[in-house]
């Protein structure tokens, strides 16, 4: 059954093109009623689930589906078209705002197979897609006993199947649907629920009563309805409102009885629909309506007056109860009222004024525009007052005329235009400027003329006229017909409609190209020297010298502040400043300069020390040029104060440098020379006369072939500062020298010597004279071959140890009787080579007490000899000091005592036998 119910509504969207998805459609396949849409024809639009189920219908083709008197055996095509327009007149007849009533009857539907089944209708009007149907809801009844009546009731779609699987699908038909379902007992108390509606669930309701829900007022407006239900057993469709969660919601409530086999009530079941939306749109249209200046009345097709807003009546002059009835060629048009009516209807919406005829015999003019059929049956017209608007552009024409008549004869460009920027009038003088006539400019945009630039910062310049501040002036640049710029001064007034929105620009202009190209001028000179006078470290100034000598501050630069302290206000105010912050040795000078150069007009730099505001002297340099003026009567002084106080400071410092060098090189015992790429002397010190007998200035410019030099020390000396010039690295040479004084060793070191560019400009030379150094190294060097050569031969033990202890050096001897070589004991210390651990302290006590007080120790240790040979050894640790008298070496010496210590004879000291433990006999400032 389900299959054909599917095939009969597939069939009836291919036929009509529509869709079970599309509205009311598909609300219609979740509810559980037999809803079928029928056209005045008797065609079937629609059919849901639930009627396809019922009837039976399997239609193949669409030829097949049933007309209307095909399903109602009491009809035929005469009595379903009278049906329908009783259905239609009836509903047409609802007052607005008013419950519903629906058309009901009884019928007997034909099904598929034959079957008749007694149903209850439950017939509506449907406005849809241009076209009204009527959708009929269809429940089967059952046959009263007692009177022969049925009542409505649910059923199995078949009329057949078993009751609990028809509920089932009612109940997963309505989980999907936008419905709150509820079922309530006698006591009102939610037995049931289906769905959610404004966050209320079904487990919020579930066993509970009204007041446990709602609020007490909310939970008697309820229940008041519903008992209404209850006592008179008639369903009830009617708005009401709750408070959910504190918002006020809107439901459109739907109830009906409940009753069991034998007829009772026993309570009631229903839905609601959460219409707060729609109801909250309602609430909002009403007050534009009611709120809106414009006037608004509602028509009825005869063209009487149905509603009428209070701007409406207050633009008739009459109270809304007067308006209403009365057609409209009473209020509102001329004697020609009908014509333009029909017209209206048949869909002209033109903007169109009129008359309104007020009782108090007065008349206004209004603009008004129409919607017909807005809804059925009604029309809406929409007007608003424009008397003074009207009165006000008819004094406008009439000024306008006079005003054009001043205009055309300006020499100024006069120029009108829209917010939107099209131009509505230009003068005579502006088509000459622009070399164009009015009829080519009239529409087009002011803007064209105005430079691409500039054409943002125009805009914005309009923006802030005001209705307070009506009038601006600007500038701004012009294309000109020559397509070269020019610059135009314009003052734009804005002019304002009643509501203070800008109606239209009057503009006046004349050109000022030439002024403000020498202004442009000027202003660039000025910013030039601003930024000059701001950039140079010192100030700009100009004063004038008249006759008697008095002195007038002209112009002087913010520099004098940083300078002076001094305002350039308080110079101006009084000169004398200037003189009073120069120092007093430089006053004199100052003024003898200035009369100077007055009088020869010869500019003469001349630097002076002034105070500071950190009352300092600082070095500053004035350079200035004198003019006469007024036939020679005024001298005029245009001059800079630079600030030189770091370079005087920097050359001072040089100065002082170059004295400090040359004291210290004319007074060094080291000749210090510098030679050029050509090998050429340009300096040499004075102390080059001791080693050649030569003066310095002899050397100045020459090489040293040229000086008389051997050629190969000349050779020598080239080649060393050649490498230096290449390599551009320091070079060390030495070399002997016949001096006056015998054959003289010496020792040169050779640099280059940098040009700001990196390249070596010269190199420069210190030599020494290291004989005695090279004599005294010989000397050295035969003393320790003397001192090693003891060392080497000598049969005791010889350690050299350091301060801590490490052995830095061990002759021979040692060597040979401890059976190590001389790198095996270096870096070790002292005590690494004790037979053992007993005694160790004691030799670290003598070598620390050695270094801390210079003072000799002797000490015995057995040391550990090759072969595992232990060797009884008498040490003397002696202190040697350096220079200075510090500490820089001990020197142990030892003897090995081996021997002794196994001789029986008891005249010898200090014996021990060999397998005593090794103990360290120490002995210092002879104190055993």
């Amino acid at each position: 059954m389900e299959t054909g119910g599917r095939r009969l509504a597939d069939s009836q969207t291919r036929q009509l093109s529509i869709s079970a998805s599309e509205s009311p459609f598909a609300v219609a396949e979740a509810v559980g009623d037999a809803l079928m849409w029928w056209g005045e024809d008797g065609r079937l639009l629609y059919a849901n689930r639930a009627a396809s189920q019922m009837l039976g219908f399997v239609p193949c083709l669409p030829t097949s589906l049933p007309l209307v008197w095909d399903v109602e055996t009491d009809l035929d095509e005469e009595s379903w078209r009278a049906r329908w327009r009783q259905i239609q007149q009836q509903q047409q007849s609802d007052e607005p705002n008013q419950n519903y009533h629906p058309f009901t009857y009884k019928t007997t539907y034909r099904c598929h197979d034959t079957r008749t089944l007694a149903v209850g209708i439950t017939a509506q009007l449907w406005h849809w897609h241009g076209s009204d149907w009527v959708c009929t809801a269809a429940r089967p009844t059952i046959p009263d006993t007692q009177d022969g009546q049925g009542e409505l009731e649910f059923l199995p779609a078949n009329g057949f199947s078993s009751l609990p699987d028809y509920e089932a699908d009612c109940e997963l038909a309505l989980c999907g649907s936008a419905s709150f379902v509820f079922h309530q007992d006698l006591n009102l108390y939610y037995r049931w629920s289906l769905n959610s509606i404004c966050g209320l669930m079904a487990a919020d309701v579930a066993w509970k009563s009204e007041w446990e829900v709602f609020a007490p007022e909310d939970a008697e407006r309820l229940a008041a309805i519903k008992r209404r239900v209850l006592a008179t057993g008639t369903g009830v469709k009617q708005e009401t409102f709750v408070e959910i969660n504190g918002q006020i919601c809107y439901w459109d409530l739907t109830v009906h009885p409940k009753r069991n086999e034998s007829g009772e009530i026993v309570g009631i079941v229903g839905t609601a629909v959460d219409v707060t939306e729609m109801r909250t749109r309602s609430n909002q249209l009403e007050a534009m309506f009611m709120g809106t200046l414009d006037g608004i009345v509602i028509l009825d097709d005869e063209g009487n007056c149905l509603d009428a807003n209070p701007a409406a009546c207050g633009m008739f002059g009459v109270e809304l109860g007067a308006m209403r009835g009365r057609h409209l060629q009473e209020l509102w048009f001329p004697l020609d009222a009908e014509p333009m009516w029909q017209c209206f209807l048949k869909g002209d919406e033109t903007l169109r004024e009129c008359v309104l005829c007020r009782p108090d015999s007065t008349q206004r003019i209004v603009e008004y525009a129409a919607t017909a059929y807005f809804l059925p049956g009604k029309h809406l017209g929409v007007m608003r007052d424009v008397t003074e608007k009207v009165q006000a552009l008819q004094a406008l024409r009439e000024s306008s005329a006079r005003y054009r008549a001043i205009v055309e004869d300006q020499t100024e460009l006069v120029c009108r235009f829209k917010p939107d920027g099209s131009l509505t009038f230009v003068n005579d003088a502006y088509c000459r400027y622009f070399q164009t006539r009015p009829e080519a400019e009239i529409g087009n945009s002011f803007l064209s003329i105005v430079a691409p630039g500039e054409v943002e910062r125009v805009l914005q310049h309009l923006t802030e006229l005001t209705e307070e501040s009506p009038v601006g002036k600007i500038e701004h640049e012009v294309i000109l017909p020559n397509s070269e710029v020019g610059i135009q001064q314009w003052i734009d007034r804005a002019l304002f409609d009643e509501a203070g929105a800008v109606v239209e620009f009057q503009s006046v202009g004349r050109d000022v190209t030439a002024r403000v190209q020498a202004e442009r001028a000027l202003r660039e000179r000025d910013e030039l020297l601003a930024a000059i006078a701001a950039n140079i470290p010192g100030a700009i100034f100009r004063w004038s010298v008249q006759p008697d000598g008095a002195i007038s501050l002209l112009y002087i630069s913010d520099g004098l502040t940083e300078l002076m302290g001094i305002q350039p206000e308080a110079a101006f105010a009084n000169p004398d400043l200037l003189l009073q912050g120069i120092h007093p040795e430089d006053r004199n000078l100052f003024l003898t300069h200035l009369q100077s150069s007055e009088e020869n007009l010869e500019p003469v730099p001349i630097e002076y020390r002034i105070l500071t505001p950190q009352q300092e002297w600082k070095w500053v340099r004035q350079n200035s040029r004198f003019s006469r003026h007024n036939g020679g009567e005024r001298a005029i002084v245009d001059g800079v104060l630079l600030d030189i106080h770091s370079r005087k400071q920097a050359e001072l410092e040089l100065y002082r440098h170059k004295q400090e060098f040359r004291t210290l090189v004319e007074n060094s015992p080291d000749i210090i020379a510098r030679f050029d790429a050509q090998m050429r002397y340009l300096y040499a010190s004075p102390s080059i006369r001791t080693a050649t007998g030569i003066a310095p200035g002899a050397f100045i410019g020459k090489t040293s072939d040229e000086l008389g030099i051997s050629p190969h020390l000349s050779s020598y000396w080239r080649m060393a500062i050649e490498k230096v010039f290449q390599t551009r690295n320091p070079e060390v040479i030495e070399f002997d020298f016949a001096s006056p004084t015998g054959i003289r060793r010496y020792q040169s070191r050779i640099v280059a010597e940098f040009a700001p560019d990196g390249k070596v400009e010269s190199v420069l030379s210190v030599t020494r004279d290291i004989t005695d150094l090279k004599r005294a190294e010989k000397a050295l060097e035969e003393e320790r071959n003397f001192i090693s050569a003891i060392l080497d031969t000598v049969g005791a033990l010889v350690l050299v140890l350091d301060s801590s202890g490490q052995i830095r050096r061990a002759n021979p001897a040692t060597t040979t009787i401890l059976g190590q070589e001389e790198a095996q004991l270096q870096n070790r210390y002292f005590w690494d080579f004790l037979s053992s651990d007993q005694g160790l302290e004691s030799v670290k006590a003598a070598c620390q007490q050695v270094a801390a007080t210079g003072k000799t120790a002797n000490l015995e240790t057995y040391w550990q000899a090759e072969m595992g040979t232990r060797l009884l050894i008498s040490w003397s640790l002696t202190a040697l000091g350096n220079e200075g008298g510090d500490l820089k070496y001990i020197i142990a010496a030892g003897m090995d005592i081996s021997d002794r210590a196994h001789c029986p004879n008891p005249s010898l000291p200090r014996t021990r036998a060999r397998n005593q433990p090794a103990t360290a006999a120490l002995f210092l400032n002879g104190v055993p």
